[in-house]
């Protein structure tokens, strides 16, 4: 327990439980990405004329992004109980962001959400409660979590859900739920390889590297194995995207930031099967994360192009 936590000011402790766990300058553009590649994707395919950006565009970027803090608060809770020991130097374990306070924020990032989705109509706030349902589940590791801790690729697979629901969320929300398009199963399918390439990825250490109290994909595929299961979802989730610029016909300037990604990742991926080290295992996480900004990046580019944004404030 930190001595110094009571007196610390509640917008320092705030800030050093962003800085260490949420940190704002990366998850804030990588929520702001999964939103608009998403939403105008949806635009697109639902009607020809210019993409709209307005009230209800602003508020889904709020929703998406308070939803990956929600989940993110809810993680703290659900691994606490290892957290103290595999993590002691986090913030949360040593008391200077105290559960009772991280129950507080989430109570109140709930009743935005709600609010939010509520006002924006029956459909986006149905398809939002499927993703809080999800949620829920998520929190109670779907009521075996002890038997899904045994087989860690099913607990990956498992958590995964809720992508997936965060994007027909964001669908309905663009289309008002009049509308369905078959292509838009691609844009899921990248984005859940996508999400559950970084998972992969960000949990690959070298043998010295590995904690006997942190459980990795290393651990039970070797770092070389467990950076192939990290690259082989990553070509699904690339494949999901070559898949939506082909029946699209999306413009070059596209499919030269998708390859741009691509080739950026295959080379940190090559380099750490080249040279495995502690460094470079902890670097692939950034390097998924490349090709993962290409993608949306490139379906948003792709989204727009020849379309045009208007703006309707």
């Amino acid at each position: 327990m930190a001595l110094d936590a009571p007196s610390m000011p509640f917008s320092k402790r705030l800030s050093l439980y962003l800085d260490e766990r949420f940190p704002l300058p990366t998850h804030l553009p990588v929520a702001t990405l999964f939103f608009a590649g998403n939403y105008f994707l949806a635009e697109r395919l639902s009607q020809a004329g210019p993409l709209t950006v307005g009230w209800k565009a602003l508020g889904g970027l709020v929703v998406t992004f308070l939803t990956f803090f929600f989940l993110r608060v809810l993680d703290e809770f659900k691994d606490y109980a290892t957290d103290v020991h595999a993590h002691p130097e986090r913030v949360v374990s040593r008391g200077i962001m105290p559960l009772s306070t991280l129950r507080v924020i989430g109570s109140v990032i709930w009743f935005v959400l709600m609010a939010v989705t509520l006002a924006q109509g029956p459909v986006p706030f149905a398809a939002y409660c499927a993703v809080l349902g999800f949620a829920g589940l998520m929190y109670k590791e779907f009521f075996v979590g002890e038997w899904l801790k045994r087989h860690i690729v099913l607990y990956a697979l498992s958590h995964q859900g809720i992508t997936p629901l965060l994007c027909f969320y964001v669908y309905v929300l663009s289309t008002s739920g009049t509308h369905w398009h078959p292509t838009f199963w691609a844009m899921m399918a990248m984005a859940s390889f996508m999400g559950l390439s970084w998972e992969f990825a960000r949990k690959v250490r070298t043998p010295d590297d590995e904690s006997p109290l942190i459980d990795t994909y290393s651990k039970h595929f070797g770092p070389e194995g467990a950076a192939l299961l990290a690259f082989s979802t990553l070509v699904l989730g690339a494949a999901a995207a070559s898949l939506i610029a082909i029946r699209q016909g999306f413009t070059p300037a596209a499919w030269i930031i998708l390859a741009l990604g691509g080739l950026t990742t295959l080379t940190g991926f090559i380099g750490f099967w080249r040279s495995p080290s502690p460094k470079g295992a902890r670097r692939l996480g950034d390097w998924a994360s490349a090709l993962m900004v290409g993608c949306y990046v490139a379906v948003l580019v792709g989204a727009i192009a020849g379309h045009g944004v208007r703006l309707a404030f």
